[in-house]
Parts: structure tokens; C-alpha cells; sequence
């Protein structure tokens, strides 16, 4: 595998030419999305967004199973906090809130603890609030990367990154993934984990550029995708590794986080490797823009 990799990332046409159905799928995906805002249909949000009933549920282990096949016959979207073996349930669809409620009650009435409603104004209030957090996110981690690296390559970053949560929101639209605050934190660090591989490899292709300057950029971002490779591969793996756990061994929400996981990073490890370059040479990035200009001393001297 690494050799058809080494091969493919050191040659500039080779690398663009296998981004041809990523970018297709990229525009399909877009185009889902936006057909799917259109319709009202783009995303199942939650109990935090949508306002709703949260009803907390004591039982014992055996009963355990018992609870979760009500639930999944109910069709009530549930989490289980560990400890004291205690169950919350969440109930998402406001116009079915009272029909189900009253199910649920009269399934597990007796080990009903707390009940606590959500307000659809509230859900929307939190939505708010997390897309204005969102953009704050955003706007810094570009005004870091201009600064850090440079325009072109803050610009390359930031296409990448958009790649990314473009494939993960489609991913959580078609599978009907519930949009909480998981999964919310899910997509940050999705796009936290897609930043920082992307500033890596810039970083490495600037770091390689200013050591020869007299080489071709196309050259030095060809052996700077190969010394990244192995470093990008072995990341992407472990945290792979570690995501699939999540999603086999947890209940709703929790998995949904980690396949959240293992796309974005499986997307993530992609775009740092072949779209960050691909948008680098489209943005028009040259070599003397990576290297610093040379200012003469009051002597003369450079």
C-alpha cells in the first residue's frame, strides 16, 4: 500500500487525477444537502435543538434489555449514563411528545425520577448559539493559518476543510444521525483533527521550499506529501482504531460519534494529502511567496 501511495502522492498528475471522484462525490454530496434544506428534510435534530421531554429512568441489569427493545419499538432516541445504572430517555418529535410520554410512563411509571421539558425556543436559542460559535471557530482558525503559514495556504486549509464537512454533514443527513451536542462536539473535532493534518503537511512543504528555494514548488510539495505519508497513515489508523470501539461497544448517541469519527478522520487524512495541494497550485501558490525576502543591512550587505 505505501508504495502505490508513495508513487501516486509523487507525481503531481497521478494525485490530481484520483481527486476526480472525490470531487464529483463532493458535489453530489452539496447538492444533497441543499435539495435537503430545501425540503425541510437535511437533519433529525435532537432534544437540545428541538425542544422535547428528557426523562431520566432507574432499573436493574436485568431489566436493562427489557428497557431498550421498548425504546427501540417506541422509536425514542436514548442514552445510558453508567454508575448507578441509571437511563435517560429523549424525546425528539414535539408534535408526538404527549402519545409517547404517556407510552413510556405506562411502561416504566414506577422508576420514573425526573422528568424536565425542553422548549422549542429554547432548542432554537441553543442553535443559535452554536452556529455563532461555530463561525467564531472558523474565522480564527483562518486568521491563524494566514498568519501562520500564508494566504494561499490558509485558503488551501480551509477548501480542505470545507471538503471534509461537507462528506461528514452528508454522512449524517442520509444515515438520519440525531444532531445533538455529541455530535456537534463530533464534527469540531472532526474539523480540529482536519486543521491540524493540513497545517502539517503546509507546514512541511514550507519547511522543505525555504531549504531549497531554487527547486520547483511542484517538486517540494511532491516530497514533502512522501515524508508526511507514513506519519498521516499511522494517525489516521490508531484513531480509527479507537473510534470503531466507540461505535461497537456504545449505545445512541455515543456511536453516532464515533462514526462521525472514523469518517471525518478517514476524509481528513484524504484532503490534507491530495486536496491541500491540489488547491495550493489552483490558488496560484509560488515558490517565492514560502520564502522570506532578503532585506539589505545599512551596509549593503544582504
Amino acid at each position: 500500500m505505501y508504495e502505490y501511495l508513495y508513487k501516486t502522492l509523487g507525481h503531481q498528475p497521478d494525485r490530481e487525477r484520483l481527486c476526480r471522484l472525490p470531487s464529483l462525490l463532493f458535489a453530489l454530496g452539496l447538492i444533497y444537502l441543499v435539495i435537503a434544506s430545501i425540503q425541510g428534510t437535511i437533519f433529525k435534530y435532537g432534544v437540545e435543538f428541538a425542544g422535547g421531554t428528557e426523562l431520566s429512568v432507574k432499573w436493574e441489569p436485568k431489566d436493562d434489555y427489557v428497557l431498550r427493545e421498548t425504546l427501540r419499538k417506541l422509536g425514542v432516541g436514548f442514552s445510558v449514563s453508567g454508575g448507578d445504572r441509571q437511563g435517560i430517555i429523549i424525546v425528539t418529535n414535539a408534535d408526538d411528545d404527549k402519545k409517547t410520554i404517556d407510552k413510556i410512563k405506562q411502561k416504566f411509571g414506577q422508576n420514573i425520577y425526573q422528568e424536565r421539558k425542553i422548549s422549542s425556543s429554547l432548542g432554537e436559542m441553543t442553535a443559535q448559539k452554536t452556529l455563532v460559535v461555530v463561525g467564531v471557530t472558523f474565522c480564527t482558525i483562518f486568521l491563524y493559518l494566514a498568519v501562520r503559514l500564508n494566504l494561499f495556504m490558509a485558503l488551501s486549509c480551509i477548501a480542505a476543510l470545507i471538503f471534509d464537512l461537507v462528506a461528514v454533514l452528508t454522512l449524517i443527513s442520509f444515515l438520519d444521525i440525531v444532531v445533538s451536542l455529541p455530535t456537534i462536539g463530533a464534527v469540531l473535532a472532526i474539523a480540529g483533527y482536519s486543521i491540524n493534518d493540513s497545517v502539517v503537511v503546509s507546514s512541511k512543504i514550507k519547511q522543505l521550499q525555504r531549504r531549497n528555494p531554487q527547486i520547483d514548488l511542484s517538486l517540494v510539495t511532491d516530497q514533502a506529501l512522501i515524508d508526511t505519508l507514513r506519519r498521516s497513515i499511522r494517525t489516521s489508523v490508531s484513531t480509527i482504531l479507537v473510534a470503531i470501539c466507540i461505535s461497537v461497544f456504545s449505545e445512541p448517541p455515543i456511536n453516532h460519534v464515533g462514526i462521525i469519527i472514523i469518517a471525518g478522520v478517514f476524509f481528513g487524512t484524504f484532503s490534507s494529502l491530495f486536496i491541500v495541494p491540489l488547491i495550493n497550485r489552483m490558488t496560484g501558490l509560488k515558490s517565492n511567496h514560502l520564502i522570506p525576502e532578503l532585506t539589505p543591512s545599512k551596509n549593503g550587505d544582504l
